[in-house]
């Protein structure tokens, strides 16, 4: 999961961009065929997390709304 922050709001480029790496199960929305559902979310640890590659194809990418500084 890639997350965008707000950690330099006096800058200007206030934007962080992290990788915080999750085990998810997804099933797709009933109310929407074009989205999906989280049904189980599972932060991984340091060891868990080194055994996937740091750079990757994202499945889903959502349409979430930009940090606010």
């Amino acid at each position: 999961m890639t997350i965008t922050k707000c950690a330099y709001p006096e800058t200007k480029n206030p934007y962080m961009i992290v990788t915080d790496p999750h085990r998810m199960i997804l099933t797709p929305s009933t109310l929407n065929q074009y989205e999906y559902v989280v049904v189980e979310d599972v932060i991984l640890d340091r060891h868990e997390s080194q055994e996937y590659p740091e750079s990757f194809q994202p499945l889903y990418v959502g349409k979430g709304k930009e940090a606010r500084c």
